[in-house]
């Protein structure tokens, strides 16, 4: 209103009334939308919570009679936006900040004539790093039409937290719950307070922690390294020697699902809390060469240049559609024509090309297959004979990161099942950091015997190489082996996967 008259409640008074009628959808849902909402005369009216990990906020409160808005921290009770105390408060538009929140408010004079005193907005700036609630308090009683639009942060599918309770059984292990696969540097903790409880992983029927059989069973923190993964346990001795508060942290991307469990030897409820995709943020590259945590690749370059610092996101992330082609360059794919892409949720997606060539249709370099179907032949016979389906090919990958030490040969594997019955096309595409990779040779062979050197000490070895050691009438499931040696004493590195792509024949 244009004349602030002074009113007791005008903050602390909060009407139990409302229902707050925002939907912020999933966590990578952009959306808009609308609900009426009662503002009660001489009280303060709870709207809704806006969230974090939503960004570009802009909220509108229409009513014909006098309200203003108030905008509250949740977690310190600060008023951003509220007469006469908050950090915004004026009669016309202003706008503010609070630990890193930017936000801005029309004033309490909404569209600054007398009929329009109750048509007030409130715009949060790019992310949204704090939980809010918007209130309004009403001058008058009367209804208002709240009107709301939100984006997703590009972060929204790569990093998260929570918390809940969990009751533990005296002797018995319980279910605490699935890690899915995808997610990326996941830290647990589960506190049962004086309660002795241990926690344990599992991959399937594999005990990864678990006494006493587990890879990680000891008393004090240990570590080991599996299925690309770094996974370090507090140990069952507990973290500060508390035997009730235990924790899991996991490096890296988890290939498949995990199960975490807690076995009691007292019963009682634990606090479990979690989080994924610890280090995303983080900047990277520039003139110090930052790296980021594993699983994680340096992305974003400021200004497009490698050199210049980058901000660290998981492996398939990507910006947007105009910057996917940089995003996911390196990442594997169907070997169909097509390009990067960035869907909805900020994950790298190859998009094919419409039309073309059917299953069992001639096809060539020249005449491509359609969607989904890959030219049999274009890499061993550098022409190709006719398209095939996804029942005779696929990519399958190894998951780093491991260490290249000098003077041990490193063995990675990936299990190939579920082609035909012989390989033709076989394509080996290497994710290798090492500051000096002429000291490397790097072999690949299968089940059957067969192997070819793919790296010789090559100062500049190709990434990508067809791979032609492979009979073309001899048994393509089984096991494929890629090792690497480092024949030169004085640098180490790292490999951060692997990429078989095959495509078979029957015979």
């Amino acid at each position: 209103m244009s004349f602030r008259t002074v009113a007791a409640c005008a903050v602390l008074c909060l009407s139990t009334s409302a229902v707050a009628g925002f939907d912020w959808g999933a966590d990578c849902d952009a959306g808009s939308g609308e609900f009426s909402q009662f503002i009660d005369q001489g009280q303060v009216t709870s709207v809704g919570v806006i969230p974090t990990g939503k960004q570009d906020i802009e909220v509108r409160l229409e009513s014909d009679v006098d309200v203003d808005i108030q905008l509250i921290d949740v977690a310190t009770g600060t008023e951003l936006i509220a007469w006469p105390n908050g950090i915004l408060s004026g009669a016309s538009e202003e706008c503010g900040s609070y630990q890193g929140l930017s936000f801005c408010y029309s004033g309490y004079n909404g569209g600054q004539t007398a009929g329009t005193y109750g048509h007030e907005y409130i715009r949060i700036n790019g992310e949204a790093t704090r939980e809010v609630e918007m209130r309004a308090y009403g001058y008058a009683a009367g209804d208002a039409l709240v009107t709301y639009r939100f984006n997703p942060v590009n972060t929204c599918n790569e990093t998260g937290n929570g918390a809940f309770s969990q009751a533990i059984a005296y002797q018995d292990t319980v279910l605490v719950g699935d890690i899915p696969a995808g997610k990326s540097n996941v830290a647990i903790e589960l506190d049962a307070g004086s309660k002795d409880v241990d926690v344990q992983l599992w991959d399937g029927e594999t005990a990864i922690v678990a006494w006493p059989d587990g890879l990680l069973s000891g008393a004090g923190q240990e570590s080991v390294s599996y299925r690309g993964m770094t996974i370090t346990y507090s140990g069952y001795n507990g973290i500060g020697g508390n035997w009730g508060r235990e924790s899991i942290e996991i490096a890296g991307q988890i290939p498949a699902d995990l199960t975490m469990k807690a076995f009691g030897y007292q019963s009682g409820n634990a606090e479990v809390t979690y989080a994924w995709g610890v280090g995303v943020g983080d900047t990277c590259g520039g003139i110090g060469a930052l790296t980021c945590d594993e699983g994680l690749a340096c992305k974003e370059w400021l200004g497009g240049v490698a050199d210049a610092a980058g901000t660290c996101h998981t492996q398939d992330w990507c910006g947007s559609d105009e910057t996917a082609a940089t995003d996911c360059d390196g990442l594997p794919h169907i070997m169909t024509v097509g390009a990067w892409g960035c869907s909805d949720t900020f994950t790298c997606e190859w998009v094919t090309e419409t039309g073309g060539a059917g299953v069992n249709e001639s096809c060539d370099t020249t005449a491509d297959c359609a969607s989904g179907l890959v030219c049999l032949g274009e890499y061993a016979l550098e022409s190709g004979m006719w398209c095939i389906d996804d029942s005779q090919y696929g990519t399958f990958s190894y998951a780093g990161p491991a260490a290249i030490g000098e003077g041990n040969p490193l063995v990675t594997t990936v299990d190939v099942q579920g082609l035909a019955s012989v390989p033709l096309d076989v394509v080996l595409t290497l994710d290798v950091d090492h500051p000096r990779k002429s000291d490397l040779v790097v072999t690949i062979s299968n089940f059957n015997g067969y192997s070819e050197v793919v790296w010789d000490r090559e100062a500049n070895p190709a990434n990508e190489i067809v791979v032609r050691a492979f009979p073309s009438d001899d048994e393509v499931n089984g096991e494929y082996f890629v090792t690497i040696e480092d024949v030169v004493t004085g640098e180490t590195g790292t490999l951060r996967g692997w990429d078989l792509y095959i495509a078979s024949n029957w015979d």
